[in-house]
């Protein structure tokens, strides 16, 4: 219960510490610009960011006579290239050093490759070997680890057929038409026996034609799918 005399209850404080008419309770005030003040980005994301940008940043290069643009990081390195190759010690390591890293860095990325394919390769065959002694319904992985190939001497990897869901849909897609046109073919072929005056013989030979054209382009298209592609190379 509050004390009359003095105060000191919930929402009566004792006069001493109450504030006077007038006084702020926070005499120093908001800092300025407090209440708009937008958190700072990441100095480590910020500086990343400002590098990259000003790596890729096109600087003009004369080259034998010739205007070249070209960005940021290439300059640098050709301008260390030209130093190495006029003898100074300095660029010759520093070049040595990055060539070196780059090397270690696709030699790294090449073996993660080659692991992660063979895992893939013996995950599926695992996944057969089950779903056969529990006679059920093989599985269809994309890509499909017979079309894997790996080349151990050189450490590529190359894949037949289709690498995603999204291409095995194109690749079904774009071989149910080129069925659909070889019908439709085949059609025009039999009408084409049976017509007997110039007009139809025309109109026949001219679908003819724009289906063989169809068929030609569903080709190339199934072509870049299925063909081999290189995930991996020496």
């Amino acid at each position: 219960m509050p004390n009359k005399k003095g105060g000191g209850g919930y929402g009566d404080p004792p006069k001493e510490h109450q504030f006077k008419p007038g006084q702020s309770g926070n005499p120093a005030g908001r800092p300025k610009g407090a209440k708009n003040k937008k958190p700072r980005k990441g100095l480590t994301n910020s500086l990343a960011e400002m590098v990259l940008n000003e790596a890729d940043r096109l600087l003009p290069l004369s080259e034998r006579g010739e205007r070249l643009e070209l960005p940021t990081a290439q300059v640098i390195l050709r301008r260390m290239v030209n130093d190495a190759v006029k003898g100074s010690p300095r660029a010759q390591r520093e070049f040595l050093k990055m060539a070196s890293a780059v090397e270690d860095e696709k030699l790294n990325a090449q073996v993660s490759m080659l692991e992660a394919m063979v895992d893939y390769r013996q995950n599926a065959q695992a996944e057969f070997e089950r779903c056969k002694l529990m006679e059920l319904d093989p599985p269809d992985p994309v890509p499909h680890p017979d079309n894997i190939e790996i080349c151990w001497q050189t450490g590529e990897v190359t894949i037949t057929g289709p690498v995603s869901p999204d291409e095995a849909k194109k690749l079904d897609h774009w071989r149910s038409e080129r069925t659909a046109f070889e019908c439709e073919l085949d059609e025009l072929t039999s009408e084409l026996e049976k017509a007997d005056d110039a007009s139809s013989i025309a109109f026949i030979e001219e679908h003819i034609e724009e289906a063989k054209g169809s068929l030609e382009m569903i080709d190339q298209i199934i072509n870049l799918i299925v063909n081999q592609k290189t995930v991996s190379g020496g």
